[in-house]
């Protein structure tokens, strides 16, 4: 949508995660965190990721600039668990 030099765009990604090999070579005892958070990824393996985004653009016919916001919602077997915002600037 266009509107006195400014264009807006609506965007989304959809995304699957995978992980066919997860060992790893934490030692459980000195890292008990990470071990933990790994195993906890070794026994998902499959995450979704939906991120919706809202483009600005404008300017004059020469020079432009771009806003992006973005949000990332990674699912893992139907609860959100993490929410992500990023905003960019070109």
């Amino acid at each position: 949508m266009t509107f006195n030099g400014f264009d807006f765009a609506f965007s989304t990604r959809f995304n699957r995660l995978s992980f066919n090999k997860t060992k790893n070579q934490i030692d459980r005892t000195l890292n008990q965190h990470e071990f933990e958070k790994l195993y906890a990824t070794a026994q998902t393996k499959n995450y979704l990721f939906f991120e919706p985004a809202l483009t600005i653009r404008g300017g004059w016919k020469n020079i432009r600039s771009s806003y992006k916001v973005q949000l990332g919602v990674i699912s893992i077997m139907n609860i959100i668990n993490l929410i992500n915002f990023t905003l960019a600037w070109a």
